[in-house]
């Protein structure tokens, strides 16, 4: 026998094999439809078992949730259907809402009431409103309203500013003049200077002065001793001729 026909007695040995072991698998793993009812124990085929999982073995199946499903889709789509006709005039009336908070609104805003945290609504399916307020208690007004409040102060805020601008301005006009040369800091400085000099000038006049008062008294009694020396030399003078 030559080579190629061993190979080949092989292969077929091999696919024996193989195809021996599928068709096993297959018998003993296959799937049960119809079941044996006389076997020891009985065996449920799986059309049985789903016929009994339609039907429910305890009264309730995927039948009985099946009508459940579609009582639930009938109410479902009813309620829908009155919906769907309700639906243009609630669009209506939400969009009357939304309007009172849009550019050009003047009406105060509306709330919506409410009832232990739920919305109260009116027999038309509609949420009953209120006057809404706002954190200080006044009416909610339109966005207009506050646009306008806010540009007014915003216009407050540019004055002011230009207003403190000019008081920066006038603050650094003046700083410049203190500390620049010549300015008022240089000036109050000579001033200064001058006074010190003014105050030195006049101690010393003060003490020139007190110098003065006591050589006049000096001289004063200079004077009286000279002039009662000349009196004594004009009582002798007159004594002497009377002799």
């Amino acid at each position: 026998m030559t080579f190629f026909g061993k190979l080949l007695v092989l292969i077929n040995v091999a696919l024996s094999v193989v195809l021996v072991t599928v068709a096993l698998g297959l018998y003993t793993q296959r799937v049960d439809w119809s079941g044996n009812p006389s076997a020891s124990p009985p065996t449920k085929g799986e059309v049985k078992k789903l016929q009994e999982k339609l039907q429910g073995s305890g009264g309730w199946g995927l039948n009985n949730e099946l009508s459940q499903a579609e009582k639930h889709y009938l109410t479902v789509r009813t309620d829908l259907a009155r919906e769907e006709a309700d639906r243009p005039q609630k669009q209506k009336w939400y969009s009357a809402q939304m309007a009172t908070v849009q550019p050009g609104a003047s009406n105060a805003v509306k709330d919506i009431v409410y009832n232990q945290g739920l919305p109260v609504y009116d027999p038309q399916g509609l949420p009953e409103m209120k006057d809404a307020k706002d954190r200080t208690g006044a009416p909610l007004m339109g966005i207009d309203f506050y646009t306008g409040k806010l540009n007014s102060k915003d216009n407050e805020i540019k004055a002011d500013s230009k207003s403190f601008d000019a008081a920066a301005g006038s603050d650094a006009d003046l700083t410049g003049k203190i500390g620049m040369v010549g300015g008022l800091r240089h000036q109050i400085e000579a001033e200064v200077y001058k006074a010190k000099q003014i105050k030195e000038q006049v101690d010393y006049l003060e003490e020139v002065r007190n110098n003065v008062f006591l050589e006049k008294e000096l001289l004063q009694k200079r004077r009286e001793q000279l002039e009662a020396r000349r009196q004594q030399l004009e009582n002798a003078r007159k004594a002497q001729e009377n002799r």
